[in-house]
């Protein structure tokens, strides 16, 4: 089995056909004997350079296949393991098979794709002086059932894709197949998905260097330099994390990073203690247990071997060696801010240091402190009435709308002031059909500040009235989402809602 190793892609290659060094230099390499395969991936997309150097006919034949053990368990899983393939010659167009028999190369069924592709021809950074074949693709992570932000879901499984890869050129141009696994392309129909190729996805961006401190390098995705001291939100801009933020909590599990190899080299540390404070209070030990992945060679094959990582009977954590193959780097802390003790809050963590001869190592107050915001409770909405004119509209009611129209007052509350949208429609129809939209609103730090609360209004305003156009059964739905992040994403908790359903005939 061949493993390879993604690298974050912190600016998105163009996926025009053409090898660009600044894009794809540093990825992951395969060396195949005609062609060249990097590897790249952010929290979207599994990014693939096919650099053909063997193919140098530009009107020739040619084609590439990628067979995906979606869930990874060795086998074809009809309905679930898929292909994407390509002939040149059909004008290099991208499709995506599911197979839906137990074998590769059976029957498949055809589905669109959100995945993208480019050919071109010409010169890359690997050969400069002859035109040849390049690809270039961008493979959606939901579609191969890859996802490098929350690899410790359910089913505790590295964001690792298994694949196999094939490359053909037709006789009249030389003619070869490179393949990983060996022998893959033309092997018999009835082979299976146990030796397959394995892509290890990056799970982290590169930090900017004047976001980061001696010792935290962020929380997921975020910068430490971008969390408020002071408030402990973060603010973030598109040239500083994947993940663009204003003024957002913290919540869920979050994964607090560190820069590891400069506290082993620069301060010789070896064991840390993460304490917490929580609004100003005392100072006490956070202790938690997580799991985190290290790629280690087992039995001549590389493997993915899960460890349970802890503190010991003081509370201190042995600080990981760099130069290991952990799936997550640079951890410190995992830490599960959901049913924490002290629920949510401003929480200043801080780390003590200790160096191979058990002496504490100071870089510095401030920056040994990470203060975090952290807000586990979603709003909470009502729709307390609907009312007809002046009448109020009753439970399941049926309603002749005849010249008036519909008001409602709707109620978003969020205690922490974490509320980051709301939005009232009104849904009816075939399921297909999109909803109309009575009211919404989004959070703006310049219109609402700092805290957001939410609101108890009227809608429409003023004297204004919704009306419905077509006799049928209505829902009316408000839905709202707070502020708070995981440091991966912007939904860590489904949004909140609640409908009220209405029969309203129109004349």
């Amino acid at each position: 089995m061949t493993s390879i190793r993604s690298v974050w892609a912190a600016t998105p290659p163009d996926i025009n056909g053409v090898a660009d060094p600044d894009e794809w230099d540093d990825g992951g390499l395969l060396k195949l004997p005609n062609t060249l395969v990097f590897f790249k991936n952010d929290a979207q997309y599994l990014y693939i350079l096919l650099d053909v150097l063997g193919c140098q006919v530009a009107d020739g034949e040619e084609y590439f296949g990628i067979e995906v053990d979606v869930d990874r368990d060795k086998s074809v899983t009809p309905y679930t393991d898929t292909c994407f393939r390509v002939r040149h010659d059909l004008k290099g167009d991208l499709y995506r098979r599911l197979y839906t028999k137990p074998l590769v190369g059976g029957e498949t069924r055809v589905l669109t794709t959100t995945s993208e592709m480019a050919t071109g021809f010409g010169p890359s950074f690997n050969d400069t002086r002859r035109d040849h074949r390049i690809w270039e693709l961008a493979l959606n992570l939901e579609e191969i059932g890859a996802d490098p932000t929350s690899w410790w879901g359910s089913d505790d499984r590295p964001p690792v894709v298994r694949m196999g890869l094939w490359v053909r050129s037709t006789p009249e141009e030389g003619g070869f197949v490179d393949e990983a696994p060996e022998g893959w392309r033309m092997a018999p129909p009835g082979r299976d998905f146990a030796d397959l190729l394995e892509i290890s996805l990056a799970t982290q961006p590169k930090f900017p260097e004047t976001l980061i401190g001696p010792v935290f390098l962020g929380v997921g995705f975020i910068p430490y330099g971008s969390i408020d001291p002071g408030t402990g939100h973060a603010t973030t801009t598109e040239e500083d994390a994947p993940l663009v933020v204003d003024n957002w909590a913290f919540g869920g599990r979050l994964d607090v990073l560190g820069d590891i190899r400069g506290l082993r080299d620069d301060y010789e540390v070896s064991r840390y203690k993460i304490t917490y404070s929580q609004d100003g209070g005392a100072e006490q030990d956070l202790r938690q247990t997580w799991s985190n992945y290290k790629r280690e060679f087992v039995a001549g094959v590389w493997e993915d071997v899960l460890y349970s990582i802890g503190p010991d009977a003081e509370g201190f954590y042995d600080l990981p060696n760099p130069d290991e193959k952990w799936l997550t780097a640079n951890l410190l802390l995992r830490w599960q801010t959901r049913g924490f003790g002290g629920g949510n809050g401003l929480y200043t963590l801080r780390i003590e240091l200790l160096n191979h001869d058990g002496k504490r190592v100071d870089v510095g107050e401030e920056e040994q402190l990470l203060r975090l915001a952290i807000d586990n409770t979603q709003p909470e909405v009502d729709i307390p009435l609907m009312q007809h004119g002046t009448n109020e509209v009753g439970r399941c009611a049926i309603v002749h709308q005849g010249d008036t129209g519909f008001s409602f007052q709707i109620t978003v509350n969020d205690p922490e002031g974490h509320l980051r949208w709301y939005e009232l429609t009104a849904r009816y129809g075939d399921p297909d059909d999109d909803p109309v939209r009575i009211v919404a609103e989004t959070y703006d730090s310049t219109d609402h500040g700092f805290s957001w609360t939410g609101v108890d209004r009227r809608v429409p305003s003023g004297d204004a009235v919704w009306r419905a156009d077509e006799p049928c059964a209505y829902e009316f739905r408000l839905v709202a989402d707070a502020r708070i992040t995981n440091g991966y994403g912007l939904h860590v908790y489904a949004d909140v809602e609640c409908s009220k359903y209405v029969t309203i005939q129109v004349p």
